[in-house]
């Protein structure tokens, strides 16, 4: 059982990297896209702990929300495809960049 306050750190963590994910899209140094990936996985998880009801509150009562599992899950599915966006960016840029190259 994991419990609410593990639960809502992860949550904040999840929002921090979308939101770096979503500033830093210059790839300097690529790290937007492993945030993106890495917010994509803990959303995926945290979203199945809480459909499984493997989260509990501070009296050990699980907690098992399914709407908001269901946010989680697209919130997740959501940044997956905007990584998968950047990385076929970077790729095009890369080609880009072999295409001018002397």
């Amino acid at each position: 059982m994991i419990p609410i306050s593990t639960f809502n750190i992860l949550l904040v963590a999840v929002v921090l990297l979308v939101i770096y994910s979503w500033v830093d899209h210059r790839n300097k140094l690529y790290g937007n896209i492993a945030a993106a990936i890495l917010a994509s996985f803990i959303s995926i998880i945290m979203a199945i702990v809480m459909y499984l009801g493997a989260v509990s509150t501070d009296a050990g009562a699980p907690i098992n929300d399914i709407p908001s599992a269901g946010i989680m899950l697209l919130i997740g599915l959501t940044i997956t495809l905007y990584a998968f966006y950047m990385v076929w960016d970077a790729k095009d840029e890369y080609e880009q960049g072999l295409e001018n190259a002397p």
